[in-house]
């Protein structure tokens, strides 16, 4: 009990600093996960998923669909990334890429021995990182200076503002570096999985009930969940390391003008896992008898099915973004 009274309060105490999307459009690299956001994301003016299996965009001025990218036994789609405007993606000893129409196709030699995929692919500062056969490697993204950091066998990684934070294959600590792996120095010991969720320049990740979040600059420190679900000054109360997948009422905060957050609302029967809110209304999947996709105004009142069901993924360009029935759909956001 008194470890879920302090992971409460440290959600609240955090809100105000995490409370921005983890990728902002047109700046920092946003990457599709297929068990994270169903491999949706929106960039420029479309949005990109890969639900159907290709990798397709729909513009959010004419709602229109196409293939950019169609599926090929030599890469994954399911997992990619899209930065100004261009895709990218992994494949056996290479990373692709191509426009964000799918034009001007590219295969950018990994390295490593025949036959390895590469993993846990991510952009920053203009090079792409990489893993390949345990091993972490990094080239420009023009495919020019690759080389093999000198960290030994990672299990996974993942850039923190101008740095890594990496989990070595055997051993249970979290190692901190520069980009180009030098200076690694060990920052926390590890208990179990690492899943790490990164927001603007910083890194968050769950160990036995709390939440930690790691500095750019190696700092750890004790935090709560790093809730991006609702805009300032609203938030929702903490579901512990682990989302709700089941109806309940979930309760909405608000922050006041002394800076503390007071309950404003409760949603009945919702999915905790499947809320989301923009400037205008509050998103969320309702369980049980009354099952559908609902928004409701900022105070709770004026309900309205917008949808049979799904969950709710991103705003863009004015449209709620969900996902139902294996496939992904916009309602408009007004």
């Amino acid at each position: 009990m008194k470890r879920q009274i302090l992971a409460l309060a440290l959600v609240l105490g955090i809100v105000a600093t995490a409370s921005a999307p983890a990728f902002a459009a047109g700046t920092a690299a946003q990457r599709a996960f297929p068990d994270g956001n169903y491999s949706t994301v929106s960039q420029g003016g479309y949005v990109y998923t890969s639900v159907r299996g290709p990798i397709e965009r729909i513009s959010l001025q004419t709602q229109a669909r196409e293939t950019v990218v169609a599926k090929n036994t030599a890469y994954d789609l399911q997992e990619y990334l899209v930065q100004d405007g261009r895709l990218y993606w992994s494949g056996q000893n290479a990373v692709y890429t191509s426009g964000g129409n799918g034009a001007g196709l590219q295969k950018l030699p990994a390295g490593g021995a025949a036959g390895q995929k590469v993993s846990n692919l991510r952009v920053g500062s203009g090079w792409l990182y990489y893993l390949l056969g345990g091993q972490l490697y990094r080239m420009q993204a023009d495919g020019s200076g690759r080389s093999k950091l000198d960290v030994g066998p990672v299990e996974r990684f993942e850039l923190v503002g101008e740095s890594l934070c990496y989990r070595p294959q055997d051993g249970d600590a979290l190692y901190h570096s520069a980009l180009d792996g030098t200076g690694a120095r060990e920052i926390a010991q590890l208990e179990g999985d690492w899943e790490p969720e990164v927001y603007g320049d910083s890194l968050f990740y769950p160990a036995d009930g709390i939440w930690y979040r790691v500095l750019s600059n190696g700092k750890v420190r004790m935090s709560g969940r790093p809730i991006d679900w609702l805009p300032s000054p609203y938030a929702v109360a903490d579901l512990g390391t682990g989302l709700a997948d089941r109806g309940e009422d979930v309760q909405i905060y608000r922050t006041d003008e002394t800076g503390r957050l007071k309950p404003c609302f409760s949603l009945p029967n919702a999915i905790g896992s499947r809320i989301r809110g923009s400037q205008n209304f509050l998103y969320y999947d309702c369980g049980g008898k009354e099952g559908g996709l609902y928004r409701v105004d900022w105070n709770g009142k004026n309900r309205e099915k917008v949808a049979d069901g799904g969950d709710p993924i991103l705003f863009a360009g004015g449209y709620l973004v969900y996902y139902d029935q294996n496939d992904i759909h916009l309602v408009k956001d007004a």
